[in-house]
């Protein structure tokens, strides 16, 4: 419990100290995290062993959380074509040793983490309410995580997937589901007294439903990771972050959350 406190205090350090800095550097955290995140996926899977859908992927990965930042937004289109193509070639360069259902598999958890965590560094520069909207996405799904958390230790007795993640329970669950909510609210009342002069209040109850529907999003996130953990008999995807395990082990959650908010806030600005 002492470690995993630590950890988590030091992380968010070092993420107050990255949001002080201009977003690029926001955009490099973001591209270690997805490369890193993808290592460890295809770490767990045994898809590592194909050294060149690794190495594709984790460029891939690496490059994804600057699309938005690149000039005309090209270099997503840049990007995705050289990585299809490099999955084209490897697939049949390696035709006697490498399965189609491999294929497959890097090109979803590919997708899956590096637009999941990008999602996330592209708030960041929407509008004024950037960092704002960041800091949303991470309380949304670390506050429901440590909400179901302390919830489902005392109080837990009904199991929500037992064949999944055993320890997590529906009273879990909906403390996590409430606890998000609840510090959601909690820092838009920050926001809205500290926040720069000129800019217009943020709305609480626009807030408080995203909150309602992401909470649960980010509990799906984690359950699919875990899926894939169980499926691989393996506890944790690595162990860089002493107490929590490995990138997936603490960003699970955000590869659903990123996405659906950044729709989200594509048709409200939330004030």
């Amino acid at each position: 419990m002492k470690t995993r406190i630590v950890t988590g205090l030091v992380a968010f350090a070092l993420l107050v100290a990255v949001l002080l800095l201009p977003p690029i550097a926001l955009y490099g955290a973001f591209s270690v995290l997805c490369a890193m995140g993808i290592y460890e996926m295809f770490a767990v899977t045994g898809l590592k062993k194909h050294r060149e859908l690794l190495v594709a992927a984790m460029a891939f990965g690496a490059v994804a959380p600057f699309f938005r930042h690149a000039y005309g937004h090209w270099l997503w289109a840049v990007a995705t074509a050289v990585w299809v193509l490099l999955i084209v070639v490897v697939s049949l360069k390696k035709l006697d040793t490498l399965c189609i259902q491999d294929v497959g598999l890097a090109s979803f958890l590919t997708l899956l983490i590096s637009i999941g965590l990008s999602c996330i560094a592209y708030c960041r520069t929407l509008n004024e309410y950037g960092i704002f909207y960041l800091m949303l996405a991470l309380i949304i799904a670390w506050g429901s995580d440590i909400g179901a958390y302390f919830t489902g230790t005392v109080c837990g007795r009904h199991k929500l997937c037992p064949r999944i993640s055993p320890k997590k329970t529906v009273e879990g669950f909906i403390g996590g589901w409430v606890s998000g909510i609840l510090l959601c609210l909690l820092w838009v009342f920050i926001w809205n007294r500290c926040c720069p002069e000129g800019l217009a209040p943020v709305s609480f109850w626009q807030v408080a439903l995203v909150a309602l529907f992401l909470s649960p999003l980010s509990v799906l996130g984690d359950l699919f990771a875990s899926l894939i953990k169980r499926q691989y008999d393996t506890k944790d995807y690595g162990s860089i972050m002493p107490g929590h395990g490995g990138v997936m082990d603490r960003f699970d959650s955000l590869t659903l959350v990123g996405p659906f908010l950044f729709a989200i806030l594509h048709i409200t600005a939330l004030v």
